[in-house]
């Protein structure tokens, strides 16, 4: 019997034991929130953070925000309780006001004076004549108005007589104005990279902006940190650790479009295992799937670190071997936890990536018809096949576009998936900036870019417009970039870049001082 849907709401108050300041911290580190989207979670107000979801589901939810911090609820849909949205400020309004000792709370002069007599002080009597000292109150009042006018008129007056005259030429008021907004527009520019995507830049269709979105949202989406990982893996918790995939791979199977998170969990786990031996004591410690994942994700990901990202040409013998050598050691590990875990998504992406080795056959088309079995709007799988059909890999620019195309029957799963359809293009332009045709390869990402974004579109959209000479529209794809992923090199391009459009601009300013 179905627990019907479900949703998770925070009730905008630190939970017991956790002061304002960690709660807010725990929202930064479990939803990767800027602090002050964080603190708005906390500001007193019911917000519904997840709905549409199962009540297991939705009770994971709870744990993990609650470990945060945030005292938080779970409740049905059709469930009768206090209106989501409603203020703490309106739940508490029939509760006693605390004192205080504030002078701004009854004695400022206003106050004052519609309490006490502005003359001698006594309790202010009903009507407007003081029945202590005779003064009408409203009379009174105005009069003491104009002497304060009358005496700051004196003060002032007399200031200036005691300055010597001075002629000034009028302000050039139009230029100063003009070269404050300059300077405002560049130090506004130098912040804009931390604010949300400017994703205007991309089409302007409801699919393609969707797509950027949901590529957006997936990555801010992931939210376990390395040190998270290290810390289980330096006790050897690894029963600790192994709950913290099952809960990631929970929430992938109920939200396709949180599937970098699973990506991302096994990506700490080998970049903080340095030798294979912690990897054994795991799987002879539990035996499981997530155990043999990670041992096999380990081998193949150091063979492909052996032999790098350079083509064939610039690869030696000894890379090659040893990138087969480790490869083959962890497909055997890959293979028996997929046939113990079928869920286990990363493992599809590893074993399409293991393909590159030398020997190593791998049915890539098998591998992802499986993947889709199991998560069928997936994205990441899609697009590691569709690299493998590039003309570079013995495919060509029509199988991928027709590739793409097929898959767009699950867009409404997950908008990424849109993305594809650019590919075709972006791979083109690839091949036009190689060739140093930038004009050419701006064309050909402009129609990229129709479909969707990915920071490295966004890259290669600033370097070639930066080496046309077309500099703001440059640093506003380098900020994109930027946004969607950071990088050192990304920040660095931003640099060079603002400083690159900075020096007309400040030749323009002085000419107008």
């Amino acid at each position: 019997m179905s627990d019907g849907l479900w949703k998770v709401i925070t009730e905008g108050t630190p939970a017991e034991g956790y002061s304002q300041e960690q709660a807010i911290a725990g929202l930064i580190t479990l939803l990767k929130l800027s602090p002050a989207n964080a603190q708005r979670l906390l500001q007193g107000r019911e917000v519904v953070v997840k709905k549409d979801i199962s009540k297991a589901t939705a009770s994971v939810y709870q744990q993990k925000l609650y470990s945060a911090g945030v005292n938080v609820r779970i409740q049905r849909h059709d469930a009768l309780d206090s209106p989501v949205n409603s203020t703490a400020a309106e739940r508490n309004k029939d509760k006693p006001k605390k004192l205080t000792l504030s002078h701004s709370d009854d004695h400022s002069t206003e106050d004052y004076n519609n309490k006490f007599c502005p003359k001698c002080s006594k309790p202010r009597a009903n009507g407007n004549e003081c029945p202590h000292c005779g003064i009408f109150y409203t009379k009174y009042i105005e009069g003491q108005a104009k002497q304060n006018d009358i005496a700051e008129q004196a003060l002032r007056q007399e200031e200036q007589n005691r300055r010597p005259k001075v002629e000034h030429p009028p302000l050039p008021w139009f230029r100063i104005g003009t070269g404050i907004a300059i300077v405002a527009a560049i130090l506004l520019s130098r912040l804009s990279y931390f604010n949300p995507p400017d994703f205007s830049l991309i089409g302007q269709s409801a699919k393609a902006q969707a797509a950027a979105w949901a590529m957006h949202n997936n990555i801010e989406s992931h939210h376990r940190e390395a040190d998270t990982v290290k810390e289980h893996l330096a006790d050897k918790d690894f029963i600790g650790l192994e709950q913290i995939i099952a809960d990631i791979e929970q929430t992938v199977q109920v939200d396709i479009t949180k599937e970098w998170s699973y990506y991302a969990i096994y990506n700490n786990i080998i970049n903080s295992i340095e030798s294979e031996t912690l990897l054994d004591e795991w799987v002879a410690a539990t035996g499981s799937s997530y155990a043999y994942a990670a041992r096999g994700i380990w081998y193949t990901s150091k063979g492909a670190d052996v032999r790098g990202t350079c083509f064939a040409r610039c690869v030696t013998e000894a890379q090659f071997v040893e990138h087969a050598r480790l490869t083959k050691i962890g497909l055997k590990d890959l293979r028996l936890s997929l046939d113990q875990n079928a869920k286990l998504l990363p493992v599809y992406l590893y074993l399409i990536t293991a393909s590159s080795a030398r020997g190593v056959r791998i049915d890539l088309k098998s591998t992802l018809d499986q993947s889709i079995e199991q998560y069928p709007a997936n994205y990441y799988i899609r697009d590691y096949y569709l690299d493998k059909l590039k003309p570079r890999w013995g495919g060509s620019h029509a199988k991928m576009e027709r590739f793409a195309e097929e898959q767009q029957e699950y867009f409404e799963y997950n908008p990424r998936l849109y993305t594809l359809l650019g590919e075709s293009y972006a791979d083109q332009a690839w091949y036009a900036k190689s060739n140093d045709a930038c004009p050419t390869a701006i064309k050909l990402l402009r129609k990229a870019i129709g479909y969707g974004i990915t920071s490295h579109w966004a890259d290669s959209m600033a370097w070639c417009l930066a080496e046309t000479g077309q500099t703001l529209e440059a640093l506003d794809f380098a900020k994109l970039a930027l946004n969607i992923s950071e990088s050192e090199k990304r920040q660095d391009m931003v640099t060079m870049l603002e400083q690159r459009a900075q020096i007309p601009v400040l030749q323009q300013l002085l000419s107008y001082l």
